[in-house]
This record gives structure tokens, sequence and C-alpha cells, in this order.
């Protein structure tokens, strides 16, 4: 009975695919065999090894080393001196479990049709070709909203942008560069959610850059920052900043840059949603802004006979593209961005979407988590570039 449950363990186990079966390289007579159980390095993780070794005692009847046949008993003194001889002329061979034992460790371990049958282990650096995840689409995300993510900043990469030159001729100046994925497109399409209009905080590029706020327009500190600029909100506000609370050290000042965003969502050839972002419009790319949100905030078709009003058309009623072309000002070159509509030309009514559109839908759902404060910009993945600063305060 003892020997038949270990049977079955030991069936267990082996079915694991974690256990290799160890035989003595030169099979011997023996009266009983014993196991041990050690741990070993396999598949990067520690598995248990079976290892099975033989009794060097000789069986009753079995001749000795002087050629007789003896049945003397086996002591504790005995067993230990034939291990010492028996660890030092004789080692034991590891054998793993192949594919092709298996047929014959189920014949002998599952005799009878009892117990249960030997999966052969998963070979050795065996990657997983097939991905294959049909019914559990979406599954550990379903308790999640907006509040889970944070939207990448879609930004318009310039010739002196870190990103440039680190990519090693990989992006250029004029592509289109998502903050999060590190990804860089020399286009994009997209349907607008909503816009917002802040001012945000930067150190200077000199002083080591990086993002430090986020303000609304009439907010107290960017009144007063505009008042001490002589009244200027363009370019670059300067804010003084006041000593370390903790050193007394002087911090530098920092800039106030005047910032149009609009919250997006993207999508791809084929019309599906590809993700979500925040697209900023600062010093000379407000320009392009202005004149592209002009034009769909007046814009009043005549659709199937019915003359519609000014403001009838949601902003996440139109497909846009945006690229990005070179501009030049007294301060030097740089790139500026071009909104279009996405089925080319000048017409609004080609590139406009149904309600029934995922995209409008995803749009939308965007909208209402923007307005409820669910929805928030990677404002941290923000740098400003190194160098000259073309233009003005721009912190791409």
């Amino acid at each position: 009975m003892r020997f038949t449950r270990l049977r079955f363990a030991l069936v267990a186990m082996l079915t694991s695919g974690l256990l290799t079966f160890t035989v003595p390289a030169s099979p011997r007579p023996h009266r009983a065999s014993s196991f041990e159980v050690r741990r070993s390095r396999h598949h990067g993780g520690t598995a248990v090894h079976l290892l099975a070794t033989q009794h060097s005692d000789r069986r009753l009847g079995a001749p000795d080393k002087f050629g007789s046949a003896s049945a003397r008993p086996v002591t504790n003194q005995r067993r230990k001196k034939e291990a010492m001889t028996k660890a030092t002329t004789q080692g034991t061979e590891k054998q793993t479990i192949r594919p092709e034992d298996v047929a014959a460790i189920n014949a002998a371990a599952v005799k009878g049709g009892k117990g249960a049958a030997l999966t052969p282990p998963p070979a050795e650096g065996t990657a997983i070709e097939v991905f294959e995840y049909e019914g559990d689409e979406g599954g550990g995300f379903e308790q999640q909203s907006m509040a889970d993510r944070k939207l990448p900043m879609l930004v318009i990469l310039q010739s002196n942008s870190p990103q440039v030159a680190e990519s090693k001729g990989k992006m250029w100046a004029g592509m289109i560069y998502n903050t999060v994925t590190k990804e860089a497109f020399e286009e994009i399409e997209f349907v607008a959610a909503i816009t917002d209009h802040c001012v945000l905080q930067f150190i200077p590029r000199d002083d080591g850059g990086g993002f430090r706020g986020r303000h609304a327009p009439n907010s107290k500190i960017v009144l007063d920052a505009i008042a001490k600029n002589d009244g200027k909100s363009i370019g670059k506000i300067p804010l003084p900043m006041p000593p370390d609370p903790k050193t007394q050290k002087p911090q530098p000042t920092n800039e106030l840059v005047e910032t149009f965003e609009v919250y997006a969502i993207t999508y791809d050839k084929a019309g599906d949603v590809t993700g979500f972002g925040v697209i900023p419009f600062s010093s000379t790319k407000i320009k392009a802004y202005r004149g592209w949100n002009t034009q769909l905030s007046m814009f009043a078709p005549k659709l199937i006979g019915k003359q519609l009003k000014i403001g009838d058309v949601p902003l996440f009623a139109h497909r846009v593209k945006m690229t990005a072309v070179s501009d030049t000002n007294a301060k030097g070159t740089f790139m500026i961005p071009v909104l279009t509509p996405a089925a080319g030309g000048d017409d609004l009514i080609p590139s406009m979407i149904k309600k029934t559109d995922p995209r409008y839908q995803a749009a939308k759902k965007l909208r209402d988590d923007v307005r409820k404060g669910f929805a928030k910009a990677a404002y941290e993945t923000m740098s400003q570039d190194e160098g000259p600063d073309p233009e003005a305060g721009v912190p791409f």
C-alpha cells in the first residue's frame, strides 16, 4: 500500500513537467530503491529533480567479491561504507525524460489504466509563437476608466529636439512624437474631443528644464507674472521663484508659456481608434490652432436640404489630419503644425462622421472624462529642447 501511494505521488509530480528521472549509469543488482529530492536550476527557475539511486546491497544469493554466495544482513556501517565507495567509483547519469519516453513511462507507471497520464515537459528555450486570446479581449481592464490612465502629449519635433539626435536618423524635425509610447509619425489623423486654454510652467533649459505646473490663464500667479512682464503675455513669461525653504538657496526663475490644448482620439487608416492624446499649441503654433478652430466653430453646412446653424455641428464630428511644415522668423527656422480635413481639400463635409461612428463616440466619451476630471495629460513626460530657443518659449 505504501509503495502504491508513493508511485501515484511520483506520477503526479512527473505530470507537472518539472521532474526529471535519474538512473544509475551502471545498474547493479539491488534489494530495494531509495529516493532523494534535490533542487537545481531548470528553465531559469528552481525545479525539483527526483533522483533514484539503487543500493549496492547484494540480494540474497548474489555472489560476493570472493565469488561465493552470501546472505549476510546489511548493517548501517556496511551501508555507509558502500555509499562512500559508490560516491568515488560510480556516478549517476542524469537523464531528462524525452517526449518519446512518455509512452513507455505511462505504461509502466499507470498500470491497468489507473493514475494520471504523463505530459511531456516543455522543451527548454521554446518561445510562444502563437498568441490566441479570443474570448479574453480586454480582460483585467474591465473596471478601469480614463482615471487609470494618462494622456500622452502629441508634439512636433524640432531640429534641436533630443529625440531627433538620439534616434540616429530614425526621427527628424517635423515628426509628431508620442511622449508616452515614444513613437513618431509623419502625420496623424484624429477626432478632437474638447479644447482647453492654460498656462504651463517650466524650468528654463539652461537650468535643467522640466515641467513644473499648469495654471488657469486668469489665475493670480499668471496675472501677477504678466503684470511684472510689462503686461506682455506672449512667449516666455518670467516667474521669479522664492529660495528653497530647506536650504535657502536661490532658485532659478521659471517660465510661463501660454498653451492651447486639443484633447483628441487618434485612429488608423482602417478607421479604428488607436489611442488618446493631448496636442499642445504654444507660441508660433497658436496661429495654426486658432485658424483651424475658427473654421470648425463657424461651420454651418447645408446637409440633406437642411441648413444648419453655427454651433450645430459638434467638434467631434470632424476628422482631422495633422502634419508639419517649416517656418522662419527672426529667431530662426522651426516646424509648425498644419491642420486640414482628413478627406483632403478645404471642404469639411467629406471629413465629417456620424453619431454612430465609433470614433465619434470615443471622442465624445473623452470629452465627458475631461470635464469630469478623469482624463489627465502626462505633462511630466514633456521635456524642453536644449540649445537655442527658436520658438520663444515653446517647450517642443
